[in-house]
């Protein structure tokens, strides 16, 4: 036998030895060991990614189910997830709401429990009068929420209360103020109020001057609404515009808070309450509460921190007469810019736009005169009738244009010819000989 034989036929025997391992692995009973090399205890524990979603799931469908009435189908599904999630906090405080739904107190307060201890809830809310030294010279106002035409305002409405000063945050507000600060001056002010008594920095400085309190607060609830979604549960948003600001002060201190809390028993009272804890604990608060008294006046820039709708206002009236003034008419841009300037005399945009201009009517006003009229001038021509001193026309009438075309077509014949003789001087070509002529 050759040695290729031999080669051949112990290959082959290598392959039917290999047989029943095959046959083996593919039997629906093989008994093989695994070949994943992780661990049998690290198999059994899920990936952070199939937790959170099995977390999400349970709590979906659950809280699906009780809108539905079927609360033992939620308490199954909440179940599921606390095999999976036992230390989940949503999942044992929904699972805890459920078994107190169906009567099952006890289970409910000792699940409930246990989710307290994993996740603590909120401390409940001070009770008693804020340590504050200066409380006594503080005013605190409280203003009405942001107008519709406000581009910083929210884009759906039901999230700023439309109801102010009835809308329960205003109330809510108030009663917590005369908790914490019970030595301060409270005042609630509605939009008419403040359109048509505190339009101007002027009538606010008057208005402050009458309360006779040096420190001022204004507090604005920019967003105040709660929810429930299948996704998120039950939740509450509230946001706060806190701005403080001293006599002689030369700015106030402006700062925006914003919370969001989880549960059905915190709706928008709770959460507005908590941004105001949350407000009184700012430094700018702090520090107005403890600050020195200070002497002088209230400033232009500390008035309009306190109230921004002044701001909002100037600008506005300056962004009109800037329009006005770019299409020409002078007069309707004075009249913008002299409101912007009643507003607030101190604002350098406004001053500076109402004198531009003020020069400039005063200069068509003197060029819409007669020349005998003009100091200098002789001659009997009298004003344009197409001129308005009040209004400049940035565009040409159509007797203009007319003109200005008929003298750009002779201007573009002109050209042309130069371009001929041009072209003629630079050729090669011969002047005819005395012959030819």
């Amino acid at each position: 036998m050759s040695s290729g034989t031999q080669r051949t036929l112990a290959v082959a025997g290598s392959l039917f030895a290999l047989v029943p391992l095959l046959v083996a692995c593919t039997s629906p009973s093989s008994t093989l060991p695994s070949l994943d090399p992780t661990p049998a205890a690290a198999q059994d524990t899920p990936s952070d990614s199939l937790r959170d979603y099995a977390i999400r799931r349970s709590l979906r469908d659950a809280r699906i189910y009780r809108d539905q009435g079927r609360l033992e189908a939620a308490l199954r599904a909440t179940e599921r997830g606390l095999d999976t999630a036992p230390d989940e906090p949503r999942l044992l405080r929904l699972h805890a709401d459920l078994l107190e739904a169906l009567g099952r107190e006890e289970e409910a307060a000792r699940h409930r429990a246990r989710a307290d201890a994993l996740d603590p809830p909120l401390p409940p809310l001070a009770d008693n009068p804020l340590a504050a030294a200066a409380a006594g010279e503080l005013l605190v106002l409280l203003l009405p929420p942001p107008a519709e035409d406000d581009p910083r305002s929210p884009s759906r409405l039901e999230r700023i209360p439309q109801d102010w000063p009835d809308d329960p945050t205003a109330e809510t507000l108030r009663k917590r103020l005369a908790l914490r600060l019970p030595d301060a001056q409270i005042v609630l002010l509605d939009r008419t109020r403040m359109q048509e008594e505190l339009g101007s920095v002027a009538a606010v400085r008057s208005f402050l001057g009458d309360r006779g309190r040096p420190r001022a607060l204004t507090l604005r609830v920019d967003r105040a609404f709660c929810g429930n979604s299948v996704e998120q549960g039950d939740w509450a948003v509230a946001w706060l515009r806190v701005a403080s600001a001293a006599r002689g002060q030369a700015s106030a201190r402006v700062e925006n808070l914003r919370r969001a809390l989880e549960g059905p028993a915190t709706c928008k009272s709770e959460a507005i309450a908590r941004a105001l804890e949350s407000a009184l604990e700012q430094p700018g608060v702090q520090g107005l509460l403890g600050r020195d008294p200070a002497d002088g006046n209230w400033s232009n820039a500390s008035i309009r921190g306190l109230f921004p709708d002044l701001g909002l206002a100037l600008g506005r009236e300056i962004e009109a007469g800037r329009r006005q003034l770019a299409g020409g008419n002078l007069a309707a841009a004075e009249e913008h810019f002299q409101r912007a300037v009643a507003i607030d005399p101190g604002d350098l945009d406004a001053s500076s736009f109402l004198e531009e201009v003020e020069l400039a009517l005063a200069l068509s006003r003197e060029l819409s005169r007669p020349a005998s009229e003009r100091p200098g001038e002789r001659g009997e021509a009298g004003p344009d009738p197409t001129r308005s001193a009040e209004h400049l026309r940035p565009g040409l009438r159509q007797e203009e244009i007319r003109a200005l075309r008929s003298r750009l077509g002779e201007a573009n014949s002109l050209r042309n010819e130069l371009l001929a003789a041009l072209a003629v001087m630079n050729s090669s070509v011969q002047p005819p000989s005395d012959a030819t002529l």
